[in-house]
């Protein structure tokens, strides 16, 4: 992997990032009137330097999560597809932020894939709740929710998230033994400091927090929510900026997927680009990838492989929805969140959250382990 070129956000250098959030609070938003000024950068993204990289999974481990939580002084606020009752290194930190009187609330989905088969999170809830920890069920008005968050200190000067693609279980941070042909889990995560980026994230959270109120029109253009169906009140902008993110790209398109059916409504868009000369690669799951897809991809000159080598030789399970758009140029944007871009549900009625970064170093090593994984990886389906 190459060397971090951004923050790795624990011990000193973690306390010297909410220093410097806690004066940028007393000085003002330090993003001027010329770099919010609107640029077309792919999918309405903004110039921002405060959303950068700040977890790269399973190669970071559980450490910089752990330490995250436990920089919280006055609240936590986690939202989560799903999460371990029994998974110490995250569960712990909670409790250690409960000791030292930290408000503590964390949201689970009420429902999980497929819904035809066991639900295991209300138990986990209650095994939470027996913990001591604040924990509840979310809105059954979303098909899932599927968001994945660490909202720290919100109403505060030094209130920030963290803005990741994984679940908070042992398999996402490394090997999990009950998965033998894997190495681990690819993940990502992104620090928000922008206050008016993480005060949209606290309305969400409250506003999806029972007894369940409504979520505000999105109005941060880096900021990305689902669901975008108009049969909610207020529909988020992800169907809308994923179409814009795909169809923005000039020179190069990295594309991380999770799951890719043929019905995709991004398919063609990406097809498009590779008629007009866009280099396109996508690293996939073999489950999860629908072989019509390359079909109708490869022969327009997209290149798509599957399972990068782990740091132990065994396949990287690819969980991160990560899309990267015109790397190396003026306007260059990452995607890093929990939307799933080609699965209609995702994007229509499930509970998601992303965020559009643009800070250089950042996507520089998003784009530098998204080539060491295109290239330990292998075209065979």
């Amino acid at each position: 992997m190459a060397t971090r070129v951004v923050p790795r956000w624990t011990g000193r250098a973690l306390a010297l990032a909410v220093a410097a959030t806690l004066l940028a609070g007393c000085a003002g938003d330090s993003s001027t009137d010329d770099a919010w000024e609107q640029r077309g950068l792919p999918g309405g993204a903004r110039p921002s330097d405060r959303l950068v990289l700040a977890v790269v999974e399973p190669d970071d481990g559980v450490g910089p999560v752990v330490d995250f939580i436990d920089s919280a002084t006055t609240s936590v606020a986690l939202g989560t597809y799903e999460i371990n009752p029994d998974y110490a290194p995250i569960v712990d930190a909670l409790t250690r932020a409960i000791d030292r009187g930290v408000d503590v609330r964390v949201m689970v989905s009420a429902t999980e894939y497929p819904l035809t088969g066991p639900q295991g999170n209300p138990a986990d809830v209650a095994a939470l709740q027996q913990k001591g920890i604040d924990a509840q069920l979310s809105n059954p008005a979303f098909s899932y929710y599927h968001a994945k968050f660490i909202l720290l200190d919100a109403g505060q000067p030094s209130a920030r998230a963290m803005v990741t693609d994984f679940n908070f279980d042992q398999g996402y941070f490394e090997a999990d033994p009950t998965h033998p042909d894997e190495g681990g889990t690819r993940g990502m995560a992104v620090l928000a400091t922008d206050p008016d980026d993480v005060a949209e994230i606290a309305s969400y959270f409250e506003a999806d927090w029972p007894p369940f109120g409504q979520w505000p029109p999105p109005d941060r253009p880096n900021v990305i929510w689902a669901p975008s169906s108009d049969q909610f009140p207020n529909p988020g902008n992800a169907e809308r900026v994923m179409r814009d993110l795909i169809g923005g790209a000039t020179e190069t398109l990295d594309i991380y997927e999770q799951q890719f059916p043929v019905a995709s409504e991004l398919l063609d868009p990406i097809l498009q680009r590779a008629k007009a000369g866009v280099k396109v690669r996508i690293i996939g799951n073999r489950v999860g990838f629908d072989p019509k897809v390359a079909e109708v991809l490869e022969p327009a000159g997209v290149e798509i492989v599957f399972g990068p080598a782990a740091a132990d030789g065994r396949e990287l399970y690819i969980h991160t929805k990560t899309i990267v758009v015109d790397a190396g140029s003026p306007d260059q944007v990452a995607y890093i969140g929990s939307v799933n871009p080609f699965l209609a549900e995702s994007l229509q009625t499930e509970r998601e959250l992303g965020v559009l970064v643009t800070d250089n170093a950042s996507i520089e090593e998003v784009s530098a382990v998204f080539d060491k994984d295109f290239a330990t990886a292998t075209a065979n389906l």
